[in-house]
């Protein structure tokens, strides 16, 4: 028998409202895809290896509304087991995958061709968008190549200096060359 003690099963489900919050998904009203917003609950459930923490705490990080539309049944009916945990968690990213449309992917790209570094921000804080914006980029299956990448990172930054300064490293890795910027 898979299933845990009515205790066992209440702690793991207390864990998941102990976890940092991040910022309730919105469905299509949301910034961000619904894989980046997958990938943030994963990032602060993974390293407890329970499917249980999974749901609840990706219940907990989602607009009420929009949970309704991912997990429309009881949740008293799925069985206190971590196999059962699985595969409601698999649904749920099945059915948020769905709000990554096409819009969804044309917006991120909008985002991605007009990425320029803010009025404060330091070049590390520009460097850090740009990244997360490559990241969510890769989630979705549209990877931007290194040249493109130095070349929305360069063409974004703020000192035409800076920017002619990285023009004579381009030859390196990104990853070196927004450290090295």
């Amino acid at each position: 028998n898979d299933a845990l003690s009515l205790k066992d099963f209440r702690d793991e489900s207390e864990i998941a409202e102990s976890l940092r919050e991040i910022t309730p998904f919105k469905g299509e009203r949301d910034s961000r895809s619904a894989t980046r917003w997958r990938q943030q609950v994963e990032d602060e459930c993974d390293h407890l290896a329970s499917p249980i923490v999974t749901f609840y705490y990706a219940k907990r990080c989602c607009d009420p509304d929009v949970w309704k539309k991912l997990w429309f049944e009881d949740t008293r009916s799925i069985t206190r087991s971590y196999p059962a945990y699985s595969k409601a968690v698999s649904v749920v990213w099945d059915r948020a995958g769905r709000f990554d449309s096409q819009a969804t992917k044309e917006l991120l790209l909008i985002d991605w061709v007009n990425l320029k570094q803010r009025r404060n921000e330091s070049s590390a804080g520009f460097a850090s968008r740009l990244t997360s914006l490559r990241n969510e980029r890769v989630l979705l299956g549209m990877a931007p190549g290194d040249d493109e990448t130095k070349a929305i990172f360069r063409r974004g930054l703020k000192s035409p200096k800076l920017a002619l300064w990285a023009l004579d490293r381009t030859h390196l890795d990104v990853n070196q060359f927004i450290s090295k910027v």
